[in-house]
């Protein structure tokens, strides 16, 4: 006992993460000896700096004690428990009117215990200890934690590993000379277990138990265990990928409960780094999930690279209602969607890391209600506007044929922006792209966000005209003077409040047809950043879209924000947010067979 606790007064321990991954543990302590140049150091390997949000890390954690017996250590080994525990920090927000600093921001990620605690990789070093060499025990283990999302908003998020090593202490005597477990009854003849001893010759000697006087046992000091604690110097956490899903239905009578769903994929523009997207999948509980896009993974990426995957999501007639979701919901069409996506990182040659990101959303399948109903005429269309939404130009009713590229027109704060369809034909379900063409020619820097729409919601606008279309009405039933609408006096006709239930309404939803708006034209391009551009510079990027629909289609507009003036004025500023609508057209021809075939084999 006294071997032990001397043993354990000298004690260290710690963990760390490595820059290499793959190799085996006892070769990569050997090839990085020579970097254990410090006495601070209890393994000699160099650790990562640069962690990635959903990445599985190996980790190793490590013991140091003097040299000692193996009995003595296998002793201390069998009451050992090693747990380490991932933290979350976020960096304190300063305030310089407040005196007290804030406390920093912190979330648990994971709490593992290392496995296998008897049987650890052994190391003998000597350190100079008070002008003396002394040989230590570097005993190390290794685990495979995930490094989960944190489920508080960070800024700037960094990892701590904080190791707990618990010896509990050795029990003080044997299961016989234990006391009385309480509220079990004894025997009436405390004496009996005597009975059996050849001397009292059958005559049992009798001891009844209720002549025995109440005994206080001695209140005996509780079994403290021994603990130590290390805390990791931090790590900085970045997120490898961003992913956001999308739906858009099909308005056809093949695909009548069809939904399109869409995956973006960016990678992480603030390391450079060079990925590798090995599995990307999508499944749905009660239903069916068609790939559009078979093939396409493996493939390879950088830092910056935005990747839509697609796919089609059929409902079944009839499913398991234990896989629905246990949210009360108004529609029986609402489904569990899992995605799943595998990602390998090289940062370094030696440095490469695995990104498991895997979750589960809802997504409601059933038809809009009332889609199609009160589409915009003529009348409807704006014809007064803004000074700064002068190019939103109307829609021409001829068609045009024409794929070259438009002349530049004036975006927010004096930008010239150009769209170019490309020379390429365009074929339903491929991918084809448009050239933007970005030129600042103010004299300050501008910041822009370019989002495509190719099909705007035809709710907002025709929403004003609904009601005023349905405004409530005397009844067409009865005409009794009861029935007058309330005013406000003899000479308004504005009304208080609306008919609860109006039959020009209920008509129209009955007779409408009530199939989704048609999806013939999606973006799969989300949206394009652009800026800091300096004044006099020029920026080249391209939006990606997809058609769905062979014929002459036109895209409703390419909607421009103006970043600086939105953090100057707000989003709601005049000239802040600006609709182009002045575009090419999109040529979709049918797919000759020969095309089909090649691309297929």
């Amino acid at each position: 006992m006294e071997a032990e606790q001397a043993l354990l007064k000298k004690a260290s321990i710690g963990s760390l993460i490595p820059v290499d991954g793959d190799l085996p543990l006892a070769k990569l302590l050997d090839n990085d000896a020579t970097y254990f140049e410090t006495s601070t150091r209890i393994l000699p390997v160099r650790c990562r700096e640069l962690l990635f949000v959903d990445e599985r890390v190996r980790c190793i954690a490590a013991l140091q004690i003097p040299r000692c017996e193996q009995l003595v250590l296998d002793n201390v080994l069998s009451r050992t428990e090693f747990k380490v525990e991932v933290w979350a920090f976020d960096r304190p927000y300063h305030d310089e009117e407040s005196v007290k600093p804030a406390e920093p921001v912190k979330d648990l990620v994971l709490s593992t215990n290392v496995i296998n605690i008897q049987d650890p990789v052994v190391l003998v070093q000597t350190r100079t200890v008070h002008d003396a060499e002394e040989e230590f025990f570097t005993l190390v283990w290794e685990t495979e934690i995930t490094l989960h999302r944190p489920r508080i908003r960070m800024s700037m998020p960094s990892i701590y590993l904080h190791s707990l090593f618990v010896v509990q202490r050795p029990g003080t005597g044997s299961k016989d000379e234990a006391l009385l477990e309480p509220l079990v009854p004894i025997e009436p003849n405390v004496l009996e277990p005597m009975q059996h001893l050849a001397v009292f010759n059958g005559r049992w000697p009798y001891l009844a138990a209720s002549r025995l006087e109440r005994v206080i046992p001695t209140a005996s000091t509780p079994s403290t265990p021994f603990r130590l604690e290390h805390m990791s110097p931090k790590y900085r956490l970045v997120p490898a990928a961003n992913a956001r899903v999308r739906f858009s239905q099909l308005n056809s009578a093949v695909y009548a409960t069809a939904t399109t769903a869409s995956l973006d994929l960016e990678m992480t523009p603030f390391v450079e780094i060079e990925a590798v997207v090995e599995k990307v999948e999508m499944e749905i509980a009660n239903g069916q999930t068609e790939n559009l896009m078979p093939g396409f993974v493996p493939f390879k990426c950088r830092s910056g690279d935005l990747v839509t995957f697609l796919w089609r999501l059929k409902l079944a007639a009839s499913g398991n209602l234990s896989a629905r979701p246990a949210i009360p919901s108004a529609s029986m069409r609402v489904d569990v969607l899992s995605i799943s996506i595998l990602l390998r990182l090289t940062t370094s040659d030696q440095c490469r890391s695995t990104i498991y990101m895997d979750w589960t959303t809802n997504v409601d399948l059933s038809s809009s209600l009332n889609a199609s109903f009160g589409a915009p005429s003529q009348s409807l269309q704006r014809h007064h506007r803004p000074p700064d939404l002068s190019l939103n130009k109307e829609r021409p009713k001829q068609v045009h044929h024409s794929r070259a590229s438009l002349q530049p027109t004036a975006g927010p704060a004096n930008v010239m922006i150009s769209f170019t369809a490309a020379e390429e034909p365009v074929y339903p379900g491929r991918p084809f792209t448009w050239d933007v063409l970005v030129v600042n020619r103010s004299a300050h820097v501008a910041k822009i966000t370019i989002v495509p729409l190719p099909r705007i919601p035809l709710a907002a606008a025709t929403s004003s005209h609904f009601h005023k279309r349905h405004a409530p009405k005397l009844s067409t039933v009865s005409f009794h003077p009861d029935e007058r609408p309330h005013v406000r006096d003899t000479q308004s006709d504005v009304e208080f409040a609306q008919a609860i239930v109006d039959g020009n309404v209920v008509f129209a939803m009955h007779h409408s047809n009530a199939a989704p708006p048609p999806a013939d034209l999606i973006s799969l391009t989300a949206e394009l950043r652009i800026g800091p551009l300096p004044a006099g510079q020029c920026h080249e990027t391209k939006v990606e879209m997809a058609a769905f629909k062979t014929g002459v289609l036109s895209v409703d507009a390419m909607r421009v924000i103006d970043k600086v003036r939105e953090a100057e004025e707000g989003i709601n500023a005049p000239g802040v947010i600006t609709d182009f609508r002045d575009l090419p057209d999109v040529v979709v021809e049918e797919e000759p067979l020969g095309v089909g075939s090649r691309s297929g084999s």
